[in-house]
């Protein structure tokens, strides 16, 4: 329980929070949200510490050294924790707004994907050895950080375009009445999505499994992969799994785009 009551008042998960949020993030965000509260800043400043936290781990990870990649994995830990602190806030403070939510958005689109570039530049730039094939100077690594840089974003660019378009549609209403963010939950569209495919087909066929495995591609999971190889010197075969599963991923995200918009309120979402 918190100390400070106007703390205890408010809830510090979400309904989507995942397991490892739950479990573990939100036990350590809760004591930055505390210390926080305290002070001036608001939840945009404190997204916005939170992209520069991502942004100064992608830079560590360049330089190509062992302990500076650690560091910079537990930067990005850092990152994932203010990247809850800065709802916990907004929320404490009556502070929920679409802005907000759109900065953290393209925090998101900021951060995931030029930690794989940083990785990139830093495997090229160390003496590590993959199979006996020396890294150094090997630029075929970081062409594929570059994939995983850009299919990174497009994987995402649907879920968030999602958000985006919703964004644009309330700031252009006339009413000023106050805005409420209602996002669509992620069961729902999976459970439409699911219920629409059903055509035979070799692709519709594997969409059930793409659907279980999804949180292999997304955060935490890949940032935790990442702080694990970074411990282990196995960063490059981050680079190499993402570089090559995450186009495929893409593809497959376009099919079921194509085949199984889901349409609610006058909205295209896909998820």
């Amino acid at each position: 329980m918190f100390k400070d009551e106007k703390i205890s008042k408010f809830n510090l998960t979400k309904e989507d929070d995942d397991y490892f949020s739950l479990r573990c993030t939100r036990k350590i965000s809760k004591y930055f949200t505390i210390l926080l509260l305290h002070t001036n800043i608001s939840a945009n400043q404190v997204t916005i510490i939170d992209i520069l936290l991502g942004i100064l781990s992608a830079v560590l990870f360049s330089f190509g050294h062992y302990s500076l990649s650690v560091i910079a994995a537990f930067t990005l830990q850092l990152w994932y924790i203010f990247d809850c602190v800065d709802g916990e806030v907004a929320r404490a403070r009556n502070q929920c707004t679409s802005e907000g939510l759109y900065l953290d958005y393209v925090g998101h689109d900021i951060v995931q994907p030029i930690v794989y570039i940083g990785i990139g530049f830093g495997v090229i730039s160390s003496n590590e050895q993959l199979l006996n094939m020396q890294l150094h100077g090997n630029y075929w690594i970081l062409f594929l950080s570059f994939i995983c840089c850009h299919f990174s974003v497009l994987r995402d660019n649907m879920m968030s375009n999602r958000f985006r378009i919703f964004f644009s549609r309330i700031s252009q209403s006339k009413s000023n009445a106050p805005r409420e963010i209602k996002m669509i939950p992620r069961d729902l569209i999976t459970e439409t999505l699911n219920k629409k495919n059903n055509k035979s087909s070799f692709a519709s066929s594997i969409i059930p499994y793409y659907i279980k495995l999804r949180f292999i591609f997304v955060y935490p999971f890949v940032m935790n992969a990442i702080t694990i190889a970074a411990i282990f010197k196995l960063l490059p075969l981050i680079v190499i799994f993402y570089g090559i599963t995450l186009p495929l991923l893409w593809l497959l995200s376009v099919f079921r785009t194509f085949k199984s918009g889901v349409e609610k309120d006058g909205m295209m979402l896909y998820g």
